[in-house]
């Protein structure tokens, strides 16, 4: 997955907010990436769980927390 050319940093507030999502967790954190899939996870990144053909992302949200995922994003 290609990752931001520029610098990506955005509380989780402001994503929640963009997003029109529900925040949870601490509105400090820090955002420095986005991936839909948790293979891809980077530290930093917002994990954004969408249903799929045969599970829904949020399934592997803990996997995307282990990997360094700051949050999680069902949609």
């Amino acid at each position: 997955m290609p990752r931001p050319i520029e610098e990506f940093k955005r509380s989780l507030e402001s994503v929640a907010a963009i997003a029109n999502a529900e925040l949870i967790g601490d509105a400090a954190t820090v955002i420095t990436g986005l991936t839909l899939s948790s293979k891809d996870v980077q530290e930093g990144d917002l994990f954004i769980a969408l249903p799929g053909e045969k599970h829904h992302g949020a399934k592997f949200a803990a996997d995307a927390i282990s990997q360094g995922a700051v949050a999680f994003l069902p949609i």
